[in-house]
């Protein structure tokens, strides 16, 4: 007796269940493939059904049909059965290259609904036309589904189950400040600036620090509403202003999450350390018998592999990056007192930037001008706006507030290498360290490495979380003007990185 497998396939359950009495869509195609094989007088292994799974998805992305594909490639199924056409996919190429990997492993592909004959050349003809159908089908039911996204983000709908805090849901359902809530979040993003923290905001909410940041990042409270590639700048009324916004990203910028130590104290220069050859961070090494660690490139990176990693002792790398953080410190005491009109510049040519991408978005068709032109022209602008924001960020960050209790060198000090972290990763970038090979230890450090202050653009991508970097390599010139260095070339331990 021959042995067939079923695949059994559910596009969207909705508002249904799957363990809902209601809910009987994948038991009717279990019903038709058993009753199939039961007047074929075959065996039907039916696999799991794919329940919310598309059929435009890759075949890749479907592992009960990969398992039932890959199973008649074994010999361990004489073919896949399916209750109609549709199941098997709605994606053309997809569907075709199903066909042909089970076809050229001696097996059959049969849906009970049309069925279809694919040993004739008008069989394979009907399937084709068939899967055509299917796939115009999903491709006009996305068509409805983004033309109502744009059409309720226009009107400023809100799309999403959860509410942001600090809002209600009101007429038409659009977004109104919640009479309680909302100030307290306005609040929280005016106190951030001024010295508050996060854990005390998260205290205060009810919330973990992480979502505390999100919330933090969430340009719903400027008034907008973002839906996939859909933008309506004033879909209900903000909480907090474009001012007050940017600052409060700043101080995200300026105090990240500090770095897990997984037990171990944490390292001066986690997080900041990157490799020049792939511009991917650095860890560090377990302290060796001398106690002492290095910096190390971990070499793969989702997939991608540097191409020659670079590696430093703290005993070298360290020590130039505390002098020049004391000399920059005491700098930046003396900046933080001075006043300027920079700041104010930087934030109106943000303002007109974005002002100019709105105009054009609001004023301008991709139905008048082509798609690609407005593309192009949509790029350009926010490119602007990213240039713009780029300048204000960095500065902002050149005016910090003065270090009390002394100098910043005295500051520096009195800080345990947790505080002195945080410390670096406002005032810095990225520390950036070449390759060395054997000869590393007779190459002078300030050859080596390159500090650079933060607000710097490194040309890295925008941070998107989990999501890879890629291979982008950095070692910015000694005489850019963001790497910082001491004053007159001169590293007083210069010699002793040397011997190291």
């Amino acid at each position: 007796m021959q042995t067939w497998v079923a695949v059994v396939r559910v596009s969207s359950l909705g508002k249904r269940k799957a363990d809902s009495e209601k809910f009987h869509a994948d038991d009717d195609q279990i019903r038709e493939v058993k009753a199939w094989g039961a007047m074929k007088n075959v065996r039907v292994v039916v696999l799991e059904p794919e329940l919310n799974v598309s059929g435009g998805l890759p075949i890749e992305e479907r592992p009960r049909l990969m398992e039932a594909i890959e199973g008649v490639e074994r010999g361990e199924y004489a073919g896949i059965v399916v209750a109609y056409l549709s199941r098997l996919g709605r994606s053309v190429s997809e569907q075709l290259k199903t066909w042909s990997r089970v076809e050229a492993a001696g097996g059959q592909i049969v849906t009970i609904k049309e069925g279809v004959d694919t040993t004739t050349a008008s069989g394979r003809l009907h399937r084709n036309l068939l899967i055509s159908i299917d796939a115009h089908e999903r491709e006009q039911h996305a068509e409805r589904f983004e033309a109502l996204r744009e059409f309720a983000t226009k009107a400023g709908v809100w799309q999403r189950r959860q509410l942001p805090r600090g809002y209600l849901k009101g007429e038409a359902r659009r977004l109104v400040p919640h009479p309680e809530v909302g100030p307290e979040v306005t609040s929280g993003f005016g106190d951030l600036p001024g010295g508050r923290s996060i854990s005390s905001l998260a205290r205060e909410w009810g919330m973990t620090q992480s979502g505390v940041r999100a919330l933090l990042r969430n340009r719903v409270y400027l008034g907008e509403l973002r839906v996939g590639r859909y933008v309506n700048k004033k879909a209900h009324p903000a909480l907090v202003d474009p001012r007050t916004f940017d600052e409060v990203q700043l101080e995200l910028r300026r105090h990240p999450r500090p770095p897990r130590s997984k037990g171990r104290e944490v390292a001066l220069l986690a997080g900041l350390i990157r490799c020049a050859s792939c511009g991917h961070v650095m860890t560090r090494t377990h302290r060796n018998k001398f106690g002492t660690f290095n910096y190390l490139c971990p070499g793969r990176h989702s997939g991608a592999r540097c191409p020659k990693r670079a590696s430093i002792a703290d005993r070298v790398i360290e020590p130039y990056v505390e002098a020049i953080t004391r000399v920059e410190l005491d700098r930046l005491e003396i900046a933080a007192t001075e006043t300027g009109s920079s700041m104010a510049e930087a934030e109106a040519a943000l303002r007109e930037a974005e002002g100019e991408l709105d105009a054009y978005l609001g004023a301008v068709s991709a139905a008048d001008v082509g798609a690609d032109a407005f593309a192009a022209g949509a790029r350009k602008r926010r490119g602007a706006v990213d240039a713009a924001k780029g300048r204000f960020y960095t500065e902002a960050a050149r005016r910090p507030k003065a270090p009390a209790g002394g100098s910043g060198a005295a500051v520096w000090e009195t800080l345990g290498q947790t505080e002195r972290n945080t410390l670096l990763r406002s005032l810095l970038a990225a520390v950036i360290v070449k390759p060395a090979g054997r000869k590393g230890g007779g190459i002078p450090v300030t050859e080596r490495a390159r500090v650079v202050a933060f607000g710097t653009d490194l040309g890295l991508p925008p941070d998107r979380g989990h999501l890879a970097m890629g291979i982008v390599p950095l070692f910015p010139d000694s005489n850019h003007e963001g790497v910082l260095t001491i004053p007159g070339g001169e590293y007083a331990l210069q010699a002793a990185g040397r011997a190291a």
